[in-house]
């Protein structure tokens, strides 16, 4: 809940356009580094293969974009996807417990003697 608490808190209004164009170039200059390792090209270029769409110039496309973002752009993704009510908004939320915690595992439900969750109690 302090999760949901903090994004919904977030706001870019007191960002200045010195410091988001910053962060945007930033980014872009990430997008656009040339790969450091060749199993690095071999795998993006492998992507393309494999979901068949072979757009070779995909990082130049979307560092293109990045570089057009303004700033009602990224508070319309706030707002539609990051903040309660949102209509793109999507939430998953997990618990890890380690195979020994045992008490951590018997609050989502029966514990069988060798330790594995049998039936969960929550929904």
């Amino acid at each position: 809940q302090k999760i949901f608490a903090f994004i919904d808190g977030f706001s870019l209004k007191e960002m200045k356009e010195e410091q988001m164009a910053g962060f945007i170039s930033g980014l872009v200059r990430n997008k656009l580094q040339t790969d450091k390792k060749l199993t690095t090209e071999v795998g993006r270029h492998w992507a393309e293969i494999v979901l068949a769409q072979y757009d070779w110039t995909r990082r130049e496309e979307e560092a293109a974009v990045m570089q057009s973002l303004k700033r009602a752009d990224l508070e319309e993704v706030l707002a539609q996807v990051l903040h309660q009510g949102g209509s793109r908004r999507r939430v998953l939320t997990t618990q890890v417990f380690s195979q020994t915690d045992a008490k951590g595992m018997a609050k989502l439900g029966k514990i069988s003697a060798d330790g594995e969750l049998i039936a969960s109690t929550t929904d």
